[in-house]
């Protein structure tokens, strides 16, 4: 540590500059090459950090275009998989209806119960609890892109 006022060696523990017989009241980090404190004058040391550059506006360009075709991207699938739920949805619903009124004939008709018709409403049950899921995939997976 150095004297503000004289600038000679003096340690951590001094309250007096031992040549000067100073006051120390704070401590000051040498800035210059005689290793005393100057206000005045920038410090010695250089900078860590690297002088700033502008981004160039072609790179700029560049990384906005190629966000705007990731998000076309994105939407494109999300469409697609909006769809593919839709369609599921409305085919097992259309398929239950047939196979109802058809189960309703038979019933009417005092017959026994076909067993297709059974194997229909089974299949458009499991084609529902898909198409559940599918949904439930797609809002995570919309939340999971978004979130960036």
């Amino acid at each position: 540590m150095t004297c503000k006022n004289c600038g000679a060696d003096i340690t951590i523990h001094d309250r007096k500059c031992p040549y000067c017989k100073g006051v120390i009241d704070y401590i000051y980090p040498a800035n210059n090459a005689k290793g005393y404190y100057n206000p005045y004058e920038a410090p010695s040391s250089v900078s860590p950090y690297p002088p700033y550059t502008p981004p160039d506006p072609r790179t700029l360009e560049k990384e906005q275009a190629d966000k705007n075709s990731q998000d076309a991207l994105l939407l494109s699938i999300m469409a697609l998989m909006l769809g593919f739920v839709i369609l599921r949805v409305l085919f097992a619903v259309l398929s239950l209806v047939y196979a109802s009124k058809a189960q309703k004939k038979y019933y009417e008709l005092r017959q026994f119960r076909n067993p297709k018709i059974t194997i229909a409403i089974t299949l458009s049950i499991i084609s529902l609890v898909l198409a559940f899921f599918c949904l439930i995939f797609f809002i995570l997976w919309v939340m999971a892109t978004t979130i960036r």
